[in-house]
């Protein structure tokens, strides 16, 4: 009778393999799914003497496991932004309305009434925020919701100027007192719209005076400028930064160079204008505009600006967000500003084919599949993120239909083997 539980078993787990197979083939088109490929065991009676052991036949198979397997699924691009794409190791982690969390590798997203990033099925995507006056990100991963608040006014705090100015020209002599509406009295002038904390724009201009013995106040060396400012062609009272210039009026601040056309002394070269007076609107906690001038040279050639910059803007509307490869979600707005404000975390186990599925793209963490780590997307060990793109299942189709065939053909080796008993049975029936 052995014959007929053998082969029973080779019909059992046949039928177990060809499900596994028709499943993988039902996912072919779920994005993130990873087919799974059933385990087979042989089956041997333990309750054998060691004299019987050599005669042992064994009672047919059994089915051991079905592990997913976690290669990687082709990336395909898509025309969603939210759509994201794990290219490498590592789970999207969502949470439920109930509290329970889940991984996921089906980076199919969306924004639910109030601009939460959640799944198809209503699961908020976690993410790492970040530290909006230092950029550092925050260790407890939570949902993400993009604002589509326009962004607040900033006020100018650091302007940056780079530049040349040429080694070749002569101390002011025509005009040796400076005055911003005697353009012999400097030898360059540039400028940059700065913003006040209401957003209003002022221009800012620096002008560059070359020193001589006719100047005021006179040079005392070959290599000595002044820099005088105005904003809204009002002059301003301009000083050092790092240290007090010894004999420089509040009208005016020094810019020194060596011989070899670099600066004497590049801490000097940071500069601070007070706007309390000119603009209200920069209270008494940021009155202070600082001018960077480091890095900037005197040698032969002509003037040359180099570099401009500000940090202040004007308000401004939201346009669109963007993910980069780490995970990154920025804010974009329509003045150019940019704010960073959360990565997209992933999460990695040393074993994912201990992790359990429970349908609905989501597995969740098992004692088995070991330790989680966290981090995020693109650190060591973990994939990158690919936004506007989704990962195909990784199911190799011709592979389970070849494999369908082959458990057709071992079902009915199987049913073959029950039938020949059967004839042996109904023979020894007909001796009797």
């Amino acid at each position: 009778m052995g014959v007929f539980q053998q082969g029973l078993s080779g019909l059992n787990t046949s039928q177990k393999s060809l499900e596994v197979t028709a499943n993988n083939v039902a996912n072919a088109n779920t994005v993130g799914f990873k087919a799974s490929k059933a385990q087979f065991g042989d089956v041997y009676a333990s309750t054998l003497s060691r004299a019987d052991a050599g005669l042992q036949v064994g009672g047919g198979v059994n089915i051991m496991a079905i592990k997913q397997e976690f290669r990687q699924g082709n990336v395909v691009a898509t025309q969603n932004p939210l759509d994201l794409a794990i290219s490498g190791n590592g789970f999207f982690k969502v949470k439920g309305q109930d509290g329970r969390e889940f991984l996921t590798r089906n980076g199919q997203f969306q924004l639910d009434r109030d601009n939460t990033v959640t799944t198809a099925d209503g699961k908020d995507l976690l993410a790492f925020p970040l530290d909006p006056d230092t950029g550092n990100v925050l260790d407890v991963a939570s949902p993400v919701t993009i604002s589509t608040e326009p962004i607040a006014p900033r006020a100018t705090g650091k302007t940056e100027f780079r530049f040349n100015l040429d080694s070749r020209t002569q101390p002011s002599s025509i005009s040796p007192t400076f005055d911003a509406t005697d353009p012999n009295s400097y030898a360059q002038s540039s400028a940059i719209v700065i913003n006040n904390q209401l957003g209003e724009p002022l221009t800012l201009q620096v002008f560059w005076q070359k020193l001589g013995a006719a100047t005021t106040p006179a040079s005392t060396g070959p290599n000595q400028w002044r820099v005088y400012a105005t904003v809204n062609d009002v002059p301003v009272d301009i000083s050092q930064e790092a240290a007090a210039y010894p004999g420089a009026p509040t009208t005016g601040a020094a810019l020194d160079f060596s011989t070899d056309g670099t600066l004497n002394n590049p801490a000097n070269a940071v500069y601070k204008i007070d706007l309390s007076a000119l603009s209200p609107e920069f209270d008494s906690t940021n009155t202070d505009v600082r001018i960077d001038m480091r890095g900037s040279t005197q040698y032969g050639t002509d003037f040359q600006l180099q570099n401009l910059a500000q940090n202040g803007y004007d308000a401004a509307d939201y346009t669109n967000f963007t993910i980069d490869g780490r995970g990154v979600l920025t804010l974009n707005y329509a003045n150019g500003q940019t704010k960073d404000i959360a990565k997209i975390g992933l999460f990695r186990y040393r074993n994912p084919e201990g992790l359990q599925p429970v349908g609905n793209n989501n597995w969740v963490a098992t004692l088995q599949a070991g330790p989680e780590f966290a981090s995020n997307a693109g650190d060591a060990g973990f994939g990158l993120v690919q936004a506007g793109a989704v990962e195909e299942a990784n199911v190799d189709l011709t592979a389970e239909l070849v494999q369908m065939i082959a458990t057709q053909r071992i079902y009915q080796a199987n049913s073959k083997s029950i039938q020949a008993q059967d004839t042996l049975l109904q023979t020894i029936t007909n001796l009797t």
